[in-house]
Formats: structure tokens, C-alpha cells, sequence
């Protein structure tokens, strides 16, 4: 492991509801090492996927720093997080966000179209094969189940080999024997890449497998020992 690749600092957000607003993350700090794997544990409703956004720069914190190395995130305009997001970032959706417009290979080839990179076959391949969709790169995300279509939100969120991925629930379209494949994918490619990977998860059997585990509950985050 080498120095932290991502810091929260103090990070606050709040959600209006019935004109009141109700806090959800609260003075939340945490620091993650590069290539580091974290599981992100928690209730349903507890910020996980909210907490996801702002690291990724979709959201911003109400207060508080999000720093990605020497960038502070959420000081960036929208323009400059966004193509941060689309160079540094890989993100699988938990609602998959595929373009029904775009084939199977189109939809995984687009963050290398968007950042001007020529794709690596080798790779692609080894994608698709892991993920076992390389039958359907011709079809059209309204074809595919909704596991072929997270396993193609995991390829296009990997292809152009992102320095931090974040993973809303990877594996909860998934039956079990899949989600382990795609769990170990995630890993392997992860520490193959030296990338920094935090997935948000309800599976404690596949969150035991990384290198650490945080929960969140009541705004804050703490580190958690499974058995």
C-alpha cells in the first residue's frame, strides 16, 4: 500500500424532507490507500450511495473536503468534476445506467471514446470472457437481463482502467454463483491495477473478502470486524 489516494474531511449532507432538513452524513472523515480495497456496509437508507456520489464529485457535501490525491473535489466547477469523473473514476451503477441506444460493446467502449484512448483488445477481452457476455456485445441493454446488464455496467466501468472504482451493489442483480464471479473480477483486476476499489454492499459473505470493512450508520463510519 502506498499514501492515501482518497481523504474525506468533516464531511456533511443533509436531505430536505417536508421542508426540514435531516442530516445523514455527519463530520464523516475517512482516508483510503492506494489500492486498497474497502467494503462500505450499512442499512439501506444510511448515505451509502449518497456518500458513493460525493466521492465521485456527482453530489457535493453540504461542508467538507474531497480530495483525490492534490484535487479537492468538490472545490472543482461541475465541468471540471465531470471530466475528472470520466479520466480518474470508474462507477457501477446500482440501476445499471447503460444507453439503450448503444450496443453491448458500445456501451462498454464509451468512457475510452469519451477520453480519446484506443482500446485495449487484450483487456476488453478479458473483461467480457470474466464476465461471460461476450455472446451479447451486439445486443441492446433492453435485450439483456438485469445481470447481463450489470455485468456490462462492470466491464464499462473497468475498460478504461480508472485509479479509483466505486461499486453500488455490484453483485444485487446477480445470482450467487455469478456475484462470486464478478466479486473476484473486481478484486483481482483491482489489485492487478493497484486500483483503489470501495464497493457498497449487503453481502457480509463477499464484504469478508476485502481488505477492509467500514459501516455507516447514523451519519458516521466506522471500521467493523467480521467473524
Amino acid at each position: 500500500m502506498s499514501a492515501h489516494l482518497l481523504t474525506l474531511t468533516h464531511i456533511n449532507k443533509s436531505f430536505a424532507e417536508h421542508h426540514q432538513q435531516h442530516p445523514l452524513l455527519k463530520d464523516l472523515s475517512i482516508s483510503v490507500n492506494q489500492g486498497e480495497v474497502i467494503a462500505l456496509i450499512g442499512a439501506s437508507g444510511s448515505g451509502k450511495s449518497t456518500l458513493l456520489n460525493i466521492i465521485a464529485g456527482i453530489e457535493l457535501p453540504d461542508t467538507g473536503r474531497v480530495t483525490v490525491e492534490q484535487t479537492v473535489l468538490n472545490q472543482l466547477s461541475e465541468a471540471d468534476r465531470t471530466r475528472f469523473r470520466r479520466q480518474q473514476v470508474g462507477f457501477i451503477f446500482q440501476f445499471f445506467n447503460l444507453l439503450p441506444t448503444l450496443s453491448v460493446r458500445e456501451n462498454i467502449l464509451l468512457p475510452l471514446q469519451l477520453n480519446q484512448l484506443t482500446t485495449d483488445q487484450a483487456f476488453f477481452e478479458l473483461l467480457v470472457n470474466s464476465t461471460q457476455i461476450e455472446q451479447l456485445l451486439d445486443r441492446y441493454p433492453d435485450d439483456l437481463s438485469g445481470g447481463e446488464q450489470q455485468r456490462v455496467a462492470l466491464c464499462r466501468a473497468l475498460i478504461h482502467q480508472p485509479r479509483l472504482v466505486l461499486a453500488d451493489e455490484p453483485t444485487g442483480s446477480l445470482d450467487n454463483e455469478t456475484a462470486d464471479q464478478v466479486f473476484t473480477l473486481l478484486l483481482n483486476i483491482a489489485h492487478q491495477e493497484q486500483q483503489t476499489l470501495i464497493i457498497a454492499t449487503h453481502n457480509l459473505q463477499l464484504a469478508s473478502q476485502t481488505d477492509r470493512v467500514c459501516r455507516l450508520a447514523s451519519g458516521k463510519i466506522t471500521e467493523q470486524t467480521l467473524s
